[in-house]
């Protein structure tokens, strides 16, 4: 029966359409085109490369610390990039599937963040500020739908809304009826309560809602992405600041018996009794404390407001004491804390909440809303019209196999009508099935959808690809800004392409062949002739302490220190403009950093499929690679869902964290310097080998140590000697580095070579001083 239909449709298409739709090839992407320079005289030569004055002032105006490099250092560094990008394009880097992905991905990723529109950021913005003033006890009702759902079922479960809301007439009825219709595991049970909230911790459009309610008013049906929500403001009040607390934890598992309970909350009271300040509670909050990120810091978290941590009780407690006073013993999900409140700080200003969450004015749920608003715009923009006979055609081929996922293109489909035109340009069924094939298997299906359903979400998503494609082509072409942004983009990446296959690649070598390389090298690192004796000195008994236990733990050290979290997009693992420019800052700090091993830790959001954590994981790693960093050099942990930052701020869920640790205990010294400058001296000698045994008792040998000083101070002595012959496994680093800089300089060799370069020094540092004037 399915079969005659759709032969019906086709029959009917041929004959009624085949005077106004036009079969048409297939879509193909529209690759950028470079806008063309006019021709000039060129100010710079390299090889048989011109390079004229106007492409040389759109190429230097992208230079990374323009401002701060000298116009010698600024050349130095455009014709160096400008040899490997030469280099890359003529090995066919740029022609590769890898590359022109990669290079897609940025198009798309500073698409999104560039073309909002700013009046409507702006809207946001002051909405959400206007939101933030104050704070609202919330209860909520939730019912779900299908990512399929189409129109009517999206009615039916409205209507089915509304006949829940019909139900409600006081705080009592909606208690109960969130009990026993509500779909939100966490909250159904204590009737829909959500506790008191703030700015960022709801989805926008609920946000939208609720800014306009009065206390004790029910909402209508607000549809989200995920369902539809009953809101029932309870309670409203100003904005109560925020708190900057520290806390000892002891952790007690699912497990613990009641004495075990008991004896933590023993402990606890025990140690609130002997604090008496602020130092007290950091040093006890070090010895004896289960968090072992803030024990670090005394026990100090980052300031918080209200409706920001998953641990409602907890954020009670804080907001409740005074400052300086210790809370009593109390339970948590992880176990029992105490807390000391160290102040109280007021509510962001205006200009302090911009600045703060700038970001999150275009993320996540208020992303989601921009993009609507940019789509809706698009349509007439670009002309879009939808050719629904075709379409209904097309979607009568939906069949049972959609819900498997092994859904095939139909043999004798009607592939080559247009289902929908922008800007003039047909895009056709065929292109529509394509999608559906390539996007087959990514999204998961509860079993009660219907195949119509599915072809309605994919025909949705695809509508939107379409659109942000046109788009994206359009302002890529028309747009001169962006032609020489991308341009710039293209060349940093081919660069860092063929570092990565002329000397990250050829340096993933054995330790035999590493070792071979050091033994015909030998001469290169050097025989030293000379002692170096360094001693440290502690004056603080428990920060010797602190550095033994960290020490005595082994490598790599522990340096509680990192970078701030790059994040990313729901459902993406694409790496953003932002977050690459983090990394490779990242990426110059372990350069920097011999001894350092950074541990990448790549997190979900719980509504997140669990292999992006994998794939964020492998595109930091992928991307700090082919920025000269050895895989050795990182350490990878996946906590997925495990380790959320925040139950409502998507974006803090998504990303990837950072933290530093190092092979050399000079770092691991230098981290605990730098937070105890006047508790720690370090003093530093150099001996002939008489002096080492006279003055010291001292073998002239390679040697570390502890003593007790005559002020009772623990002294820790490392001496060095300089003429000792080189070890292969205590400087295996330094031979890599080593190994890396020949097969630098042997390509460095062969494209000056390749590549001189023929221009006036002196009128092309002008040209850079007047473009820096101009900055």
């Amino acid at each position: 029966m399915l079969e005659k239909k759709r032969l019906y449709i086709y029959i009917l298409l041929v004959v009624g359409f085949c005077s106004c739709v036009k079969t048409v090839p297939e879509k193909k992407e529209v690759l950028v085109q470079e806008v063309k320079t006019p021709v000039e005289l060129p100010i710079l030569k390299l090889g048989n490369i011109n390079i004229n004055e106007e492409s040389f002032k759109n190429e230097i105006q992208f230079v990374s610390g323009l401002d701060s490099l000298s116009e010698d250092e600024i050349l130095e560094d455009y014709i160096y990039k400008k040899r490997y990008f030469l280099e890359a394009i003529s090995q066919g880097i740029d022609s590769s599937d890898i590359f022109m992905g990669e290079l897609q991905n940025y198009k798309k990723t500073f698409l999104n963040e560039f073309s909002f529109e700013p009046e409507e950021i702006k809207k946001i913005a002051n909405e959400s500020y206007k939101f933030y003033q104050n704070e609202y006890k919330v209860r909520h009702i939730f019912l779900p739908y299908s990512k399929a759902a189409i129109i009517t079922d999206t009615l039916t479960n409205y209507n089915k809304a509304l006949e829940i809301r019909s139900k409600i007439t006081t705080a009592e009825d909606f208690q109960k009826i969130a009990l026993e219709y509500s779909k939100d595991p966490k909250t159904n049970l204590n009737g829909g309560d959500l506790g008191w909230l703030s700015t960022f911790n709801l989805v926008y459009p609920l946000e939208k809602e609720l800014i306009n309610m009065a206390v004790g008013s029910f909402s209508k049906p607000i549809k989200t992405h995920f369902g539809y929500h009953i809101l029932y403001l309870e309670n409203k009040r100003p904005n109560s600041g925020r708190v900057k607390v520290q806390h000892i934890l002891k952790f007690n598992g699912t497990d613990a018996s009641q004495n075990d309970i008991n004896k933590s909350i023993r402990y606890l009271d025990s140690l609130r009794t002997i604090i008496k300040t602020e130092d007290d509670f950091s040093k006890l909050a070090y010895q004896f404390s289960n968090d072992h990120v803030s024990r670090q810091n005394g026990g100090i978290l980052p300031d918080f407001g209200i409706g920001t941590r998953e641990e409602r009780g907890f954020e009670e407690e804080c907001f409740r004491l005074k400052t300086g006073e210790i809370s009593a013993p109390f339970k948590s999900s992880i176990g029992y804390h105490i807390i000391r409140m160290i102040e109280k700080l007021p509510a962001y200003t205006e200009n302090e909440f911009f600045l703060k969450h700038e970001r999150k004015f275009v993320t996540d749920s208020r992303a989601e809303y921009l993009l609507e608003r940019k789509l809706i715009n698009l349509e007439k923009i670009l002309n879009f019209k939808e050719i629904t006979e075709v379409k209904d055609a097309a979607f009568a081929f939906a069949d049972e196999n959609i819900l498997k996922n092994n859904w095939k293109l139909p043999k004798n489909s009607i592939g080559g009508f247009a289902i929908m035109n922008v800007s003039g340009k047909n895009i056709t069924v065929k292109n529509f099935f394509d999608y559906i094939i390539e996007r087959q298997g990514i999204t998961k299906w509860s079993g009660q959808e219907i195949p119509e359903d599915i072809f309605s979400f994919y025909f949705r998503n695809f509508k939107k690809r379409v659109l942000l494609d046109f788009n994206e082509n359009k302002l890529f072409t028309e747009n001169q800004e962006l032609v020489n942004y991308l341009k710039k983009i293209k060349e940093d990446l081919l660069v860092a392409y063929l570092i990565d296959k002329e000397i990250i690649e050829k340096t993933k070598i054995s330790s035999k062949d590493l070792k071979e390389y050091f033994q015909k090298n030998k001469e290169s690192f050097g025989r030293k002739e000379k002692g170096n004796l360094v001693n440290v000195t502690f004056k603080n008994k428990e920060i010797y302490e602190k550095y033994k236990y960290i020490k005595d733990k082994g490598k790599p050290y522990q340096l509680f220190r990192g970078i701030k979290p790059v994040y990313f997009y729901q459902n993406s693992s694409t790496l953003d403009i932002e977050a690459k420019r983090s990394l490779q800052q990242l990426a110059y700090i372990l350069r920097k950093n011999s001894g350092y091993v950074v541990e990448v830790a790549s997190h979900i959001d719980f509504k997140e499929d669990e292999n992006l954590s994998d794939s964020r994981l492998k595109e930091t790693i992928d991307f700090l690679t082919t920025n000269d960093v050895p895989i050795t050099k990182i350490s990878e942990v996946n906590h997925k869902a495990g380790k959320p930052a925040d139950r409502f701020d998507w974006a803090k869920n998504q990303r990837v964290s950072f933290q530093f640790f190092s092979n050399f205990d000079t770092d691991l010294l230098k981290s605990f310097l730098e937070r105890n400058p006047n508790e720690i001296e370090i003093s530093s000698e150099t001996l002939l080998k008489p002096d080492a045994l006279s003055k010291y008792g001292l073998k002239w040998e390679n040697q570390a140590g502890t003593k007790i000083n005559n002020k009772n101070e623990t002294v820790i002595y490392n001496l060095t000697i300089s003429d000792a012959e080189p070890n292969f496994n205590e400087i295996k680093g330094t031979v890599l580095q080593h190994y890396q800089l020949s097969l630098e300089k042997n390509l460095n060799k062969k494209i000056v070579q390749k590549y001189p370069a023929i221009y006036n020094k002196t009128e092309v540092l002008n040209i850079i001083k007047n473009i820096k004037n101009q900055q």
